[in-house]
């Protein structure tokens, strides 16, 4: 298989820092409306923001 362009590279790139930033303020969000806790809804943003981060690099840096 061919290696993606550029382009292809940079819209991929683009997809994954959206899913960086959405998917852990939706999981924070269902987290808060579960159980009704400001403290584990926070805790869950923090983790999985800094799980979301390092996956983004370690998916960078294999390029």
């Amino acid at each position: 298989r061919a290696p993606a362009p550029r382009l292809e590279l940079r819209r991929i790139e683009g997809v994954i820092n959206i899913v960086v930033t959405t998917v852990p303020v939706i999981i924070a969000v269902l987290v808060l409306r579960l159980s009704g806790s400001w403290l584990a809804s926070g805790l869950a943003l923090v983790v999985l923001t800094a799980l979301a981060v390092w996956a983004q690099r370690r998916l960078l840096a294999r390029r």
